[in-house]
């Protein structure tokens, strides 16, 4: 097994921009001064598009995005840089580092791709202006604006995590790893090649076939098929990340994965698992308002609203997901590389860290617990809420249609 020794900084330091006392009295005002503009600039900036509904319009909707990213771009590297100036010890940590690391280029990715959507806008609405409105749709525009947070934050989690490889302790560290599966058994690996590949063949065609029903038939444009469409995205892409790699290994000797590989792995496999959790709490909210509010079902769940619940959703992901992997990414690998699981999961990896592991743990826990809570919470009480509801109705006719709403959930 090829080997690498590495030696580990704990704690950076940043030198700013002068050591002189009076000088950086200067740069801590002007940087303070520059950041309020921002913030509150770019606050207002999102405040006035939301509550003018005469800037309810693709090009703002693109706006306030960008406005949202600017607060969190300059959040990102200003504090810390307001800390220093008035600090005479400017050391960061090595997980902070890498974190301010991750949101400055996954900020920056992100605002990149957000302005090659701007742009597009502007050329449909110059260049084509009579269908302006058919090809800026709502559900184009709202791709348009989650894929920048997607891809952007994509980058940074590769670029941060090959950086990371390079403060390792001097002990061993591990290339690749070595995915057990489930049997050694050649007979049994073929059966469970056949199941795996049926299973996934329907999941991916099932799933497919109901987005774009869902998509085709007018009659489905409602918020709880928007959701549903969305559950079946994170379906087929959660099997996608896990899938193809073990029926790989189920018809080959060889059954490494990649430092890098892994991680990703178990990155994306964190993101849409957290991800569907909440898509599960608000399919549940929609429909406790649906039952226990129908009168005003139109206003509270309107297409911004849902947007914004698709929105949170995925962010939620992508912040517990980079929190688990920058966290495990701080581990040391040194006397096995054997993972007793088919697939790349937090348990069996963290099991074989020869590091002290009971920080990470926590952080771990932590955050899987708060996502798992929430979720678990938010449902109950829907529900509960739903079948209060339900029981005090008088009509069958009305308790059998409320059962009904609920059945593509469930």
């Amino acid at each position: 097994m090829t080997v690498n020794n590495f030696t580990e900084i704990t704690l950076f330091i940043l030198s700013g921009f002068a050591e002189h006392p009076e000088l950086q009295v200067s740069l801590f005002l002007m940087f303070l001064f520059i950041y309020l503009f921002t913030v509150l600039g770019n606050l207002g900036l999102i405040m006035l598009i939301r509550i003018d509904s005469n800037l309810h319009t693709p090009m703002y909707f693109f706006l306030s995005n960008l406005a949202f990213i600017d607060i969190f771009y300059s959040s990102t590297v200003t504090p810390k840089a307001l800390v220093n100036f008035q600090s005479k010890q400017k050391t960061i940590s090595f997980v902070a580092c890498f974190v301010q690391m991750y949101f400055f280029v996954g900020l920056v990715c992100s605002e990149c791709f957000l302005l090659g959507s701007m742009a597009y806008d502007r050329y449909v609405a110059i260049c084509n202006p009579l269908l302006y409105s058919v090809v800026m749709s709502r559900k184009v525009c709202n791709w348009l604006g989650i894929m920048p947070y997607a891809i952007g934050f994509t980058n940074s989690l590769i670029s941060v995590c090959q950086l990371n490889t390079m403060g390792k302790k001097n002990n061993t560290h591990v290339p690749d790893f070595i995915l057990m599966g489930l049997t050694d058994s050649e007979e049994i690996q073929l059966v469970l090649f056949i199941l795996f590949l049926l299973i996934y063949l329907v999941t991916v065609l099932g799933n497919v076939g109901m987005i774009l029903i869902i998509c085709l038939d007018l009659q489905l444009h409602t918020p709880m098929y928007f959701f549903l469409s969305h559950l079946s995205f994170l379906d087929l892409s959660y099997s996608t990340v896990i899938t193809p790699k073990t029926l790989y290994n189920l018809l080959t000797s060889t059954k490494y994965i990649s430092y890098m590989s892994c991680f990703i792995q178990m990155y994306f496999f964190v993101f849409l698992g957290a991800t569907e959790c909440f898509l599960l709490s608000s399919m549940a909210y929609d429909r406790y308002v649906a039952i226990c509010d129908p009168l005003h079902y139109p206003v509270v769940m309107s297409r911004r609203f849902c947007s914004s619940l698709i929105f949170g959703s995925y962010m939620i992901g992508f912040v517990d997901s980079s929190i688990n992997v920058l966290c495990m990414s701080r581990l040391h690998f040194c006397d096995s590389n054997v993972i007793r699981h088919f697939f790349c999961d937090t348990p069996p990896v963290l099991a074989l860290s020869c590091t002290d592991t009971h920080d990470i743990e926590i952080m771990i826990f932590i955050v899987a617990g708060s996502t798992l809570m929430v979720s678990l919470i938010t449902i109950s009480v829907s529900y509960v809420s739903i079948l209060s509801t339900i029981l005090k109705m008088t009509s069958t006719s009305g308790k059998r249609k409320a059962f009904s709403t609920c059945a593509s959930h469930l």
